[in-house]
Protein backbone atom coordinates (compact mmCIF):
# COMPACT_ATOMS: atom_id res chain seq x y z
CA UNK A 1 0.00 0.00 0.00
CA UNK A 2 1.62 3.10 -1.01
CA UNK A 3 -0.71 5.62 -0.20
CA UNK A 4 0.42 8.51 2.17
CA UNK A 5 -2.45 7.70 4.72
CA UNK A 6 0.20 9.25 7.09
CA UNK A 7 -1.38 12.64 6.12
CA UNK A 8 -5.13 12.93 6.35
CA UNK A 9 -5.09 14.07 9.98
CA UNK A 10 -2.75 16.86 9.09
CA UNK A 11 -4.10 20.14 7.75
CA UNK A 12 -2.35 21.85 4.39
CA UNK A 13 -0.46 24.21 6.72
CA UNK A 14 0.95 21.51 8.71
CA UNK A 15 1.67 19.24 5.16
CA UNK A 16 3.50 22.62 4.03
CA UNK A 17 5.59 23.29 7.15
CA UNK A 18 9.33 23.93 6.35
CA UNK A 19 10.63 24.90 9.11
CA UNK A 20 14.02 24.22 9.67
CA UNK A 21 14.65 23.32 5.97
CA UNK A 22 17.38 25.06 3.75
CA UNK A 23 16.88 26.04 0.05
CA UNK A 24 18.60 27.50 -2.67
CA UNK A 25 16.51 29.92 -5.03
CA UNK A 26 18.11 30.61 -8.52
CA UNK A 27 16.48 33.66 -10.53
CA UNK A 28 14.85 35.21 -7.71
CA UNK A 29 16.50 38.86 -7.56
CA UNK A 30 13.93 40.11 -10.23
CA UNK A 31 10.14 40.65 -10.18
CA UNK A 32 9.25 37.07 -11.65
CA UNK A 33 8.71 33.57 -10.18
CA UNK A 34 11.77 33.24 -8.33
CA UNK A 35 10.98 35.55 -5.77
CA UNK A 36 7.59 34.36 -5.62
CA UNK A 37 9.37 31.24 -4.79
CA UNK A 38 11.84 32.23 -2.34
CA UNK A 39 8.44 34.21 -0.55
CA UNK A 40 6.58 30.88 -0.32
CA UNK A 41 9.71 28.71 0.73
CA UNK A 42 10.07 31.23 3.53
CA UNK A 43 6.93 31.66 3.89
CA UNK A 44 6.41 28.43 5.28
CA UNK A 45 9.57 28.85 7.55
CA UNK A 46 12.42 27.63 5.22
CA UNK A 47 15.79 29.67 5.60
CA UNK A 48 16.60 30.51 1.96
CA UNK A 49 19.73 31.24 -0.28
CA UNK A 50 18.80 33.80 -3.21
CA UNK A 51 20.81 33.32 -5.89
CA UNK A 52 21.45 36.10 -9.16
CA UNK A 53 23.79 37.94 -11.41
CA UNK A 54 22.95 41.29 -9.56
CA UNK A 55 23.68 41.35 -6.51
CA UNK A 56 22.05 44.89 -5.51
CA UNK A 57 18.80 43.15 -6.65
CA UNK A 58 19.41 39.87 -5.15
CA UNK A 59 19.78 41.76 -1.67
CA UNK A 60 16.92 43.96 -1.97
CA UNK A 61 14.72 40.60 -2.25
CA UNK A 62 16.82 38.97 0.87
CA UNK A 63 15.79 41.82 3.07
CA UNK A 64 12.24 41.96 2.23
CA UNK A 65 11.77 38.33 2.90
CA UNK A 66 14.02 38.52 6.31
CA UNK A 67 11.41 41.37 7.39
CA UNK A 68 8.28 39.89 6.12
CA UNK A 69 9.07 36.24 7.09
CA UNK A 70 11.65 36.03 10.09
CA UNK A 71 13.45 33.63 8.36
CA UNK A 72 17.11 33.50 7.87
CA UNK A 73 17.74 34.82 4.00
CA UNK A 74 21.40 35.41 2.16
CA UNK A 75 21.98 37.27 -1.32
CA UNK A 76 24.39 35.08 -2.94
CA UNK A 77 25.33 36.88 -6.88
CA UNK A 78 26.64 34.04 -9.45
CA UNK A 79 26.32 34.19 -13.00
CA UNK A 80 24.24 30.85 -13.60
CA UNK A 81 25.97 30.64 -17.37
CA UNK A 82 29.02 29.69 -16.14
CA UNK A 83 29.12 26.54 -14.06
CA UNK A 84 32.07 27.30 -11.91
CA UNK A 85 29.48 30.21 -10.74
CA UNK A 86 27.37 27.72 -10.12
CA UNK A 87 29.13 25.61 -8.15
CA UNK A 88 30.65 28.03 -6.20
CA UNK A 89 26.95 29.70 -5.21
CA UNK A 90 25.57 26.48 -4.25
CA UNK A 91 28.76 25.68 -2.32
CA UNK A 92 28.29 29.13 -0.39
CA UNK A 93 24.80 29.04 0.02
CA UNK A 94 24.83 25.65 1.50
CA UNK A 95 27.86 26.57 3.74
CA UNK A 96 26.03 29.88 4.66
CA UNK A 97 22.38 27.69 5.63
CA UNK A 98 24.07 24.93 7.14
CA UNK A 99 22.95 22.69 5.33
CA UNK A 100 21.03 22.16 1.84
CA UNK A 101 17.16 20.31 1.37
CA UNK A 102 15.78 22.16 -1.41
CA UNK A 103 17.07 23.30 -4.65
CA UNK A 104 15.10 25.46 -6.10
CA UNK A 105 16.57 25.73 -10.19
CA UNK A 106 15.02 28.61 -11.97
CA UNK A 107 17.77 29.65 -14.02
CA UNK A 108 16.91 32.21 -17.35
CA UNK A 109 18.37 33.31 -20.22
CA UNK A 110 16.17 33.72 -23.58
CA UNK A 111 15.82 35.53 -26.88
CA UNK A 112 12.68 35.04 -28.54
CA UNK A 113 11.42 36.37 -31.56
CA UNK A 114 10.56 34.20 -34.98
CA UNK A 115 12.62 31.35 -35.61
CA UNK A 116 13.46 31.88 -38.76
CA UNK A 117 15.22 35.42 -37.99
CA UNK A 118 17.31 33.29 -34.89
CA UNK A 119 21.24 33.53 -35.93
CA UNK A 120 23.28 30.55 -34.00
CA UNK A 121 24.08 32.71 -31.46
CA UNK A 122 20.63 33.32 -30.48
CA UNK A 123 19.55 29.40 -30.53
CA UNK A 124 23.16 29.21 -28.50
CA UNK A 125 22.14 31.69 -25.79
CA UNK A 126 18.31 30.10 -25.55
CA UNK A 127 19.63 26.86 -25.20
CA UNK A 128 21.91 27.51 -22.65
CA UNK A 129 19.74 29.88 -20.61
CA UNK A 130 16.98 27.84 -20.56
CA UNK A 131 18.42 24.20 -20.24
CA UNK A 132 22.02 23.92 -19.52
CA UNK A 133 22.33 26.44 -17.04
CA UNK A 134 19.45 24.60 -15.03
CA UNK A 135 21.67 21.10 -15.53
CA UNK A 136 24.67 23.14 -14.00
CA UNK A 137 22.74 24.03 -11.02
CA UNK A 138 20.91 20.01 -10.56
CA UNK A 139 24.46 18.80 -10.70
CA UNK A 140 25.75 21.06 -7.96
CA UNK A 141 22.79 20.18 -5.29
CA UNK A 142 23.73 16.88 -6.24
CA UNK A 143 27.20 17.31 -4.90
CA UNK A 144 25.60 17.79 -1.18
CA UNK A 145 22.04 15.75 -1.72
CA UNK A 146 23.41 12.47 -2.64
CA UNK A 147 25.77 12.06 0.41
CA UNK A 148 23.15 12.88 2.29
CA UNK A 149 20.87 10.80 1.02
CA UNK A 150 18.33 13.44 1.20
CA UNK A 151 16.75 16.63 -0.62
CA UNK A 152 14.28 17.49 -3.48
CA UNK A 153 15.28 19.67 -6.65
CA UNK A 154 12.57 21.52 -7.92
CA UNK A 155 13.09 22.00 -12.09
CA UNK A 156 11.70 24.87 -13.41
CA UNK A 157 9.77 24.57 -16.91
CA UNK A 158 7.12 26.87 -18.51
CA UNK A 159 3.87 26.15 -19.92
CA UNK A 160 5.74 26.65 -23.98
CA UNK A 161 7.51 23.40 -23.42
CA UNK A 162 3.62 21.98 -23.76
CA UNK A 163 2.59 24.73 -25.80
CA UNK A 164 3.94 26.12 -28.72
CA UNK A 165 3.58 30.11 -28.21
CA UNK A 166 4.30 32.08 -31.05
CA UNK A 167 8.12 33.98 -30.94
CA UNK A 168 9.27 31.23 -28.22
CA UNK A 169 9.83 28.48 -30.55
CA UNK A 170 13.75 27.84 -28.93
CA UNK A 171 12.65 28.62 -25.28
CA UNK A 172 9.64 26.10 -25.32
CA UNK A 173 12.22 23.00 -27.22
CA UNK A 174 14.60 24.01 -23.91
CA UNK A 175 11.79 24.12 -21.44
CA UNK A 176 10.33 20.44 -23.38
CA UNK A 177 14.44 19.48 -22.59
CA UNK A 178 14.11 20.35 -18.72
CA UNK A 179 10.85 18.04 -18.66
CA UNK A 180 12.82 15.26 -20.24
CA UNK A 181 15.91 15.91 -18.11
CA UNK A 182 13.52 15.90 -14.34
Amino acid sequence: DHLPRHIIPKSVADLMDLSGKKAICTGAGGDGLGQAIANRLAGSGADVALVGRTLSKVEHRVAEIRDRWGVKAYAIEADLSDSNQVHRSVNESTELLGGLDIMINNPIMMRGGLFENHTKEDIDFTVHGSFSMLMYGAYAALQHLLPQGSGKIINVSSAAARTAQNGLVVYGASKAGVIGFT
